[in-house]
Formats: C-alpha cells, sequence, structure tokens
C-alpha cells in the first residue's frame, strides 16, 4: 500500500517540514537570558515644610487668581451679552415703534381721505339737493306766474266782459 502513494507522501513530509522550519523561524529563541535593567538607587532628599507651604501657598493663590479671572471674564462675556441684548430690544422696540408710527400715520391719512370723500359726497348731494330744490322752486313759480297770468286773464276776460256789459246795459239804458 505504502508503494501506491509513494510520491504524494513524498511530498507531504517535504511540505510538512517545510513548514515546520517557517514556524521555527518564525519565533525568536532568545538563547541568552535577558536581564532586567538595575534600578536606580531611593535618593532622599530632606524637604522644608515652609518651602512645601509656600509652594502651596503660590499655588492655591495662582488657582484663585485663575479662578477670579475665569469669573472676572464670565461676568464680562455676561455683561456684554446684557448690553447687546438690551440693544437689540431698543432696536426691536424703535422698529416696533416706528411701524406701529406708519401704521397709525397711514391709517390717519387713510381717514382723512375717507372724510373728505365723505365731505365731497355730502357736498355733491347737498348741491345736487340745492338744485333740484331750485328747479321745483323754478317749477313752483312758473306753475303760479301760469296759474295767476291765468287767472289774471280771466279776470281781465270777466272785467271786459262786464265792461262791455255795462257799456251795453248803459246804452240800453240811455235809448230808452
Amino acid at each position: 500500500m505504502l508503494g501506491q502513494h509513494n510520491g504524494s507522501v513524498g511530498w507531504s513530509i517535504a511540505l510538512h517540514g517545510t513548514m515546520l522550519v517557517g514556524i521555527m523561524l518564525s519565533f525568536r529563541w532568545s538563547l541568552t537570558p535577558q536581564v532586567a535593567a538595575a534600578p536606580a538607587p531611593i535618593q532622599g532628599v530632606i524637604v522644608d515644610q515652609t518651602v512645601l507651604k509656600k509652594e502651596q501657598q503660590r499655588r492655591e493663590q495662582e488657582t484663585q487668581r485663575k479662578l477670579a479671572d475665569e469669573r472676572q471674564r464670565k461676568e464680562l462675556v455676561e455683561q456684554q451679552q446684557r448690553e447687546k441684548e438690551a440693544a437689540d430690544k431698543r432696536e426691536h422696540d424703535r422698529q416696533i415703534a416706528e411701524q406701529r408710527e406708519r401704521e397709525e400715520k397711514v391709517a390717519k391719512q387713510k381717514a382723512e381721505q375717507e372724510a373728505r370723500e365723505k365731505q365731497t359726497r355730502e357736498d355733491a348731494a347737498r348741491k345736487q339737493k340745492e338744485a333740484l330744490d331750485a328747479k321745483q322752486k323754478a317749477q313752483a313759480e312758473d306753475e303760479l306766474r301760469r296759474e295767476l297770468a291765468t287767472e289774471n286773464e280771466r279776470h281781465e276776460a270777466d272785467d271786459r266782459h262786464k265792461y262791455a256789459f255795462n257799456i251795453y246795459t248803459l246804452d240800453r239804458i240811455t235809448r230808452r
């Protein structure tokens, strides 16, 4: 059976051997042990407590100064923001007042225009009424004149008739 797979077994052994050599070469096999570096010797320093306290006070003062500067900067920014908001509000109020003033002016002009138009219409209506009244008065006067003229003509006719009658009567009386 070995004779049958003679070539493939050889190639398999060669492949496995090559892989084993590759794996072995990829790891670093250290033959010399690595020794840790010697630690630095401990050195003692004598520190004066007053120097430590002064340094701590200096740090605290620096921190307080930074906090005060930061607080002052924040207050300044807030103050500027309030001033900007106040200026914006004043500008907005001014614009609203101007708008309101323009609207009032337009409304006033419109009311004045309407009043003028109403007055014009009233004047035209009054003139038309006066003209109608004058026409009616003239017609009434003409009618009265015609009636008077007719009445006068009738009276004159009556008077002529009476005069003629009187003359006729007088003539008859004088002929008798």
